[in-house]
């Protein structure tokens, strides 16, 4: 957290002073993953806008983010800055509560038709995502795995989802290992705040879940993307910065994890419906009050995205992935959750290092 900040709810209260006098609220709540799944393939070169390169300007005439209305990141290098829907949220980055890593995808993929080595379909690519096995058609989630005690730990035996069906990446391998998936009310785009707030206040209770995953739907912006797409990062923005204001009253900041992702993100150029069309890498958004914030570009230069205009033609439409997400999984299960990631993944992926 930056020195010298005091964190201050949109209510004018002194939040840092509340989470002192409610702390510790629970003790069941100590390190929590909640995963956000943005689904339909959200833009995340208009999430983290690449403001300083002209080849996103020249291949985005009507979508691309004015320069002077991102929200600026300190990235002097490439002017990355988010989406100007996203103010809560940029709040959190500012204070150091918030790791973006652009360009995830899948870095040794091969023949998967684009360069991400994600397929373009929302099924195989969610698939990909919820499996963490992109080899194969797999049957178990890498949270599944996770619970099923994989990697010589003592996991988690429950955990809470929104949505129908329950998501793959709850799904252990293990059909004999007594698992509890708690549903709530599928959070679509209407619902989605008020999901993330009965999480809340489930963790605040001390329910004793470990893990939990949500989804937001609608990121499918194929035409008339400007208006939906700030609607969309507007509502994640606002209902996760209200869900961390709430654990940061409740003196539980430090143990709760949140991990935001999509199946893809979209291609470079622009469609002629004013929209964006299935890509290839996408963006990765961890937050919480344990995470070292800042940008986390893998081997990438100018902020994560490489330099756009140096594509070779046959790509232009893709930005080829700089951090496998596996990595970002592998982060997860070893540094939060304490687990083996070599085992639930299959191989050492390494680490960012975000927490």
């Amino acid at each position: 957290m930056a020195a010298g900040l005091g964190l201050t709810s949109s209510l004018g209260l002194n939040l840092d002073a509340l989470a002192a006098a409610s702390r510790p609220t629970s003790k069941n709540a100590k390190n929590i993953l909640v995963v956000v799944e943005l689904s339909g393939g959200n833009d995340g070169l208009n999430t983290v806008v690449p403001a300083g390169q002209g080849a996103y300007y020249d291949l985005r005439p009507t979508l691309a983010v004015n320069e002077n209305d991102v929200l600026d990141l300190g990235n002097k290098e490439s002017h990355l800055g988010l989406h100007p829907a996203m103010k809560e949220l940029h709040r959190h980055y500012l204070l150091g509560n918030v790791a973006l890593i652009p360009n995830v995808g899948l870095v040794d993929g091969k023949g998967a038709g684009n360069d991400s080595g994600l397929s373009r379909s929302h099924v195989r690519a969610a698939q990909i995502w919820h499996s963490a096995q992109p080899d194969i058609i797999g049957d178990s989630g890498w949270l599944g795995r996770y619970m099923d005690g994989a990697g010589k730990i003592t996991a988690a035996s429950s955990a809470v989802a929104g949505g129908k069906p329950i998501t793959l990446c709850l799904q252990g391998k293990d059909q004999g290992k007594k698992k509890t998936i708690k549903k709530i009310a599928a959070p679509n785009s209407s619902k989605f705040g008020n999901s993330l707030a009965t999480i809340g206040d489930m963790i605040v209770s001390g329910a004793g879940h470990k893990i939990y995953h949500i989804e937001l739907s609608g990121f499918d912006t194929h035409a008339a993307q400007v208006q939906r797409h700030a609607r969309l990062l507007g509502e994640l923005s606002q209902s996760l910065s209200t869900f961390l204001d709430h654990l940061k009253v409740k003196g539980l900041d430090q143990s709760v994890l949140v991990l935001v992702h999509s199946e893809f993100g979209r291609r470079l150029k622009e469609n002629d419906d004013r929209g964006s069309d299935h890509g290839g890498s996408g963006l990765c958004i961890v937050a919480g009050g344990a995470v070292k914030g800042g940008i986390y570009a893998g081997a990438a230069s100018l902020g994560g995205y490489g330099d756009l205009s140096r594509l070779k033609d046959k790509d232009k439409d893709d930005i080829v992935a700089a951090v496998d997400f596996r990595t970002v999984y592998a982060t997860i299960l070893d540094q939060w959750l304490s687990a083996d990631s070599g085992e639930i993944l299959g191989r050492d992926f390494g680490s960012l290092g975000f927490c």
